[in-house]
């Protein structure tokens, strides 16, 4: 049977940079060359799901590339104008009797009151980067084929309405193959905090928000889409790319000294709106969430692994150092880069390109 190769591209915001990085470079390595028309099943998960689609659509990778470049991405990120940066005080805030008689934690809460409150970024931003790539009137059905990931917020199908995990494409059987691409790709990057959950006028989905609230990898739920398709498992062969391989903890310094023991524990340090890069107390943006998503992501990768063997590659790039998903700023470019320029001097980078040669020589 001929061999059936998926592309998998994880969630990860701006970090989706990485990705499309080592995908450009394979395709520009003398001895690899342009591997992607061999491949049979696109997925990803939120930004993953703009270069699956877009690949999906013929777009070249260098192109993809560029997107992800700082100059373009920032665009990605547009600020919510609820959110004015301004700390709430003086009289009329509520909080202000509160946050001089009662813990750090109410000191945090009044700093942060419009951080809590609202999402931080407009879809604005980001659907017009997906409109770039995608087109205004592309349709899932116009693609070649893919899949992405999203969250439904109620599934109004059943009684009573439930959340749904959902996969957007175009593959036999699919009810969603008439939605614009785009806006499947702002379904599945709709991450919560961040962004709105998003409701697209083209397929009748309610609110979704990014998938990878259950699968940040997408590869699990190609491979079952790929056998549901009637391919063999003998047959399958995944490639799956994560977004730079993150560090990010809540050690325990962090949970005894920063918040004052497990039993603090609570709603506000689990959604902390402040990145800490410094210090014993290092903490992501929203460790919830991260945690989430990275766990789930890694989680999946061993499973596939156990699942498919040698005919599975993993490319995962270790970071350097921190860089939040909507970080834009030159550090966070300079550690990309970085991590990127180890990772393409490293044995896991020979294996990876070893692997594509000895099966799927181009």
């Amino acid at each position: 049977m001929a061999k059936y190769l998926i592309l998998a591209c994880d969630g990860g915001g701006i970090r989706g940079y990485i990705s499309a990085s080592v995908l450009r470079r394979l395709v520009e390595e003398p001895g690899v060359g342009d591997f992607l028309p061999q491949v049979s099943l696109r997925a990803g998960t939120s930004t993953g799901s703009f270069i699956a689609l877009a690949l999906a659509r013929g777009v070249d990778i260098r192109v993809i590339q560029e997107t992800y470049q700082q100059p373009t991405a920032k665009q990605f990120f547009l600020r919510n104008p609820a959110i004015t940066g301004i700390s709430v005080t003086g009289q009329e805030n509520p909080f202000q009797r509160i946050r001089a008689e009662a813990s750090e934690a109410w000191h945090h809460l009044a700093k942060y009151y419009e951080d809590l409150v609202n999402v931080q970024y407009l879809h604005d931003g980001v659907a017009k980067v997906a409109r770039s790539l995608l087109g205004d009137t592309t349709r899932l059905s116009d693609l070649a084929p893919v899949m992405v990931n999203t969250l439904r917020l109620a599934d109004t199908g059943v009684a009573p309405s439930a959340w749904m995990p959902a996969a957007l494409g175009n593959l036999d059987g699919s009810a969603v193959s008439s939605m614009y691409a785009w806006e499947a790709a702002l379904c599945s990057g709709a991450a919560p905090i961040y962004f709105p959950p998003y409701r697209p006028e083209s397929a009748d989905l309610g609110y979704c928000v990014d998938g990878g609230l259950y699968a940040n990898n997408p590869s699990l739920s190609a491979v079952v889409a790929a056998l549901a398709q009637g391919a063999s498992l003998g047959d399958l062969y995944l490639l799956s790319f994560d977004t730079g391989t993150t560090y990010e903890s809540m050690p325990p310094q962090v949970i005894d000294q920063r918040w004052g023991g497990p039993l603090r524990m609570g709603p506000l340090a689990w959604l902390f709106p402040e990145t800490v890069t410094t210090g014993a107390a290092v903490t992501p943006k929203f460790p919830l969430l991260a945690s989430l998503m990275d766990a789930g992501a890694a989680e999946i990768a061993a499973n596939a692994e156990l699942l498919l063997g040698h005919r599975y590659m993993r490319v995962c790039v270790p970071l350097t150092g921190p860089v939040m998903l909507d970080d834009t700023s030159d550090t966070s470019y300079e550690t990309m880069n970085a991590s990127l320029a180890s990772f393409f001097g490293s044995p896991a980078y020979a294996a990876l390109t070893g692997w594509l040669q000895a099966h799927f020589p181009c």
